[in-house]
C-alpha cells in the first residue's frame, strides 16, 4: 500500500510539473494587440498583468468582448435638435441644467430652439461635495450671503424660531419646522419673503421696544434703545464661539490672506460664523462677545411715493402677498458680528438712524399696515417654496450659472460687482460674452479714442469709471457713443455706483436726454442744465450731478471727480 501511495504521489509530481512546464510555454509565445501594434513575448505578459489589474477576472478584456459594463460611453461634443425635443429634455439627456445648456450655447433669455439647430454640449459638472451633517444648525456667512439662526417676533402669534437669509436682493425667513407655533399651524403662516430694495432702513438695537414706533414718527427718531455700532476704524474683529478672543495663529491669517487675494474681495469669509478678523483690548467687542443677552433687529418697509408695488414682486408675509411695516427678529450676541459687517459692507446708507424726512427725500414712503382681512393669500400651501426658489434661483444660483465668460480680466469690477450689474443688463444682451472694446489704461486717455472703437460695435456699452478716489461707478447705454447734435439712446440706460454701496439708477422717463457724445464731452443723462455723467475729451476730469433723466445722486459720492481709468465693455 505504501508503494502504491508513493507511486501515486510521483505520478501527481510529474503531472504538475508538465502543467508548469506547459504555462511557461505558453507565456512565452503570448501575443498581445493593442490597436495596430502586435506586442510579443515577455512585453505582452507585462502589459496582460497591467490590465488585469483593471478587470473582475485574471484573463484579459478583448474587443471581441464588448465594452466593460463599466466603461462610460463618449460624450457627444455637439447634438443636433429633432422634433419634439426641447431645452428641457436635451439637457436632462446629457445630464446638465438648461441654463448651462442656454449659456454654453448663447441662446439669451428666450432660450429658443427649432429643428437642425447644432447645440453644443457643456462639459459635465464635478461631483459634488458631500453635504455636511446638521447644515441647517449653522449659520453661513459670505461674501454675497449671509444665512443665521434667529428667532422672529410676529404680530400677534409670539416669537418662532428659524433661519434668516440675507442677500445683495431679498431677505427670506425660513421658520423651524419643529418650533412649536409652526407645528400648530404651518410654515408659510411664518414665511417672509422681502426684497432689499423695499428696506428703508435696518438697525440692530441693545433692547426691543414695542413694535410700530417709526409709523408714529414725523421727522427724526428717537428710540428707547441704543443702536448697536462699532468704530469705523476697527476693522478687524475675532468673535469666537466660547466668547473668548484668542491670538490667531500664523498660519490661519495666511489662509485667510490668500482666500482674500483669490475672490478678490477684502470682506472677511466664515463658513460658520466661527471667526471674522481680530481686534485686541477693545472693550466695546468683549462686551458684546461676553453678553448673555440677545440683540434685536428691525428691518422698516417702503415703497415708492404714489406707487403700489407690483403683484409679480416676490413678496410674502405670514402666508399672504404683503409686506409689513416693519420686522424684528431676536439674534444671539454671537452672531452680531457677522451681521453688523455684512449690512455695512452691502447697506451702510440705510443702517442710519430713523429719518422720515430723508426717507421721502429718496422718493419711497413707509409700508401702511396692511388689511388682513382684504389681502390676497399666496396662493396653494406650496407656493411659498415656490417663491423662496425663483427668489433664491434669481439671486444666487442661477446667476453664477448663467454668468457669462470676459474676453480679458477686469481691472476695475471684481466677479461679485460683475454679478450685481448683470441683473440690470437689457435682456438683449443677457447670456451674451462680455469683451473689453476700450481701456485707457491701453488705449490710452483719449474720448476720441472711444469713438474710433465703439464706430466697430453694435451693443449696449457698459461704462466702468474708478476716479483717484478709488470709487467705482458708471453707466450703461443702450447704444455705442458717437459724436451727435441730439440725444440718443433709449430707456435701457442707466447709471449706477458702487460708492459707498451698489446703487442703480433707471431711467425715470422724465425726459429724453438719454446720452450725447460731442467734441470736447460725453454726457450720460441730463436735465436743467445739471449732468448725470459727463466726461471731458481727455477723460481727465469728470462731474456727476443730480438729474431728473435717472434721478440720481451724485454717483463717486460728489460732484467733480478726477479719472484715474475708464473701461468700455461691449456683449458679443
Amino acid at each position: 500500500m505504501e508503494e502504491i501511495s508513493q507511486l501515486s504521489e510521483g505520478n501527481k509530481k510529474v503531472v504538475d510539473e508538465k502543467k508548469l512546464i506547459d504555462n511557461k510555454d505558453m507565456s512565452a509565445h503570448t501575443d498581445l494587440t493593442i490597436g495596430d501594434i502586435k506586442i510579443q513575448g515577455d512585453e505582452a505578459d507585462k502589459m496582460e498583468k497591467q490590465t488585469g489589474d483593471f478587470n473582475s477576472g485574471n484573463s484579459p478584456v478583448t474587443n471581441d468582448e464588448g465594452p466593460s459594463p463599466n466603461e462610460k460611453p463618449i460624450r457627444p461634443e455637439e447634438h443636433v435638435v429633432r422634433n419634439g425635443e426641447t431645452l428641457n429634455s436635451i439637457s436632462a439627456m446629457y445630464d446638465v441644467t438648461p441654463s448651462e445648456m442656454a449659456q454654453c450655447n448663447k441662446l439669451g433669455i428666450s432660450r429658443f430652439i427649432f429643428p437642425g439647430l447644432i447645440l453644443k454640449i457643456p462639459p459635465p459638472a464635478p461631483p459634488p461635495a458631500p453635504p455636511k451633517e446638521n447644515l441647517d444648525d449653522l449659520e453661513v456667512v459670505e461674501y454675497q450671503f449671509i444665512k443665521l439662526r434667529v428667532r422672529h417676533i410676529t404680530v400677534g402669534r409670539g416669537v418662532v424660531g428659524g433661519s434668516i437669509l440675507f442677500t445683495p436682493n431679498a431677505i427670506i425667513f425660513d421658520p423651524d419646522p419643529a418650533d412649536p407655533l409652526v407645528e400648530e399651524l404651518e410654515p408659510e403662516a411664518f414665511q417672509i419673503i422681502a426684497p432689499m430694495e423695499f428696506v428703508v432702513n435696518a438697525a440692530i438695537f441693545l433692547d426691543f421696544f414695542p413694535i410700530g414706533n417709526t409709523g408714529k414718527t414725523s421727522g427724526k427718531e428717537y428710540p428707547p434703545s441704543r443702536i448697536f455700532r462699532l468704530d469705523p476704524k476697527v476693522t478687524k474683529i475675532t468673535a469666537k464661539r466660547d466668547g473668548d478672543l484668542d491670538e490667531e495663529k500664523k498660519g490661519d491669517e495666511e489662509k485667510l490672506e490668500e482666500r482674500q487675494q483669490r475672490e478678490g474681495s477684502n470682506y472677511s469669509l466664515s463658513e460658520e460664523g466661527k471667526e471674522t478678523e481680530k481686534i485686541e483690548n477693545n472693550s466695546e467687542i468683549c462686551s458684546l462677545l461676553t453678553r448673555s443677552d440677545p440683540l434685536y433687529l428691525r428691518l422698516t418697509m417702503g415703497k415708492p411715493v404714489g406707487r403700489e408695488v407690483s403683484k409679480s414682486t416676490p413678496t410674502m408675509a405670514y402666508g399672504l402677498q404683503m409686506m409689513m411695516p416693519e420686522y424684528w427678529f431676536i439674534v444671539p450676541a454671537k452672531q452680531i458680528l457677522n451681521l453688523y459687517r455684512f449690512l455695512m459692507t452691502w447697506f451702510p446708507e440705510i443702517y442710519v438712524p430713523f429719518d422720515l424726512e430723508e426717507i421721502h427725500e429718496n422718493g419711497f414712503e413707509l409700508v401702511p399696515e396692511p388689511d388682513l382681512s382684504s389681502a390676497e393669500p399666496s396662493g396653494p400651501v406650496n407656493s411659498a417654496s415656490r417663491i423662496i426658489q425663483k427668489t433664491m434661483t434669481m439671486n444666487s444660483i442661477d446667476l453664477d450659472i448663467l454668468m457669462p465668460e470676459l474676453t480679458e480680466k477686469s481691472d476695475l469690477l471684481s466677479d461679485d460687482q460683475r454679478k450685481l450689474l448683470y441683473r440690470y443688463l437689457p435682456p438683449r444682451v443677457q447670456g451674451s460674452g462680455w469683451s473689453l472694446m476700450f481701456s485707457s489704461s491701453k488705449d490710452g486717455f483719449s474720448l476720441h479714442s472711444l469713438y474710433r472703437k465703439a464706430a466697430l460695435v453694435d451693443s449696449p456699452v457698459l461704462i466702468v469709471i474708478q476716479d483717484t478716489d478709488h470709487a467705482v461707478f458708471g453707466a450703461l447705454i443702450s447704444c455705442p457713443p458717437v459724436m451727435s447734435e441730439s440725444f440718443m439712446g433709449t430707456g435701457e440706460s442707466w447709471l449706477f455706483t458702487f460708492y459707498p454701496s451698489f446703487k442703480v439708477y433707471e431711467w425715470t422717463g422724465e425726459n429724453n436726454f438719454i446720452v450725447r457724445g460731442g467734441q470736447s464731452s460725453l454726457v450720460v443723462g441730463s436735465s436743467d442744465g445739471h449732468f448725470g455723467l459727463w466726461l471731458d475729451e481727455n477723460f481727465n476730469q469728470g462731474r456727476s450731478m443730480a438729474v431728473s433723466t435717472f434721478k440720481n445722486k451724485p454717483l463717486p459720492g460728489k460732484e467733480d471727480f478726477q479719472i484715474n481709468n475708464i473701461e468700455c465693455w461691449v456683449f458679443v
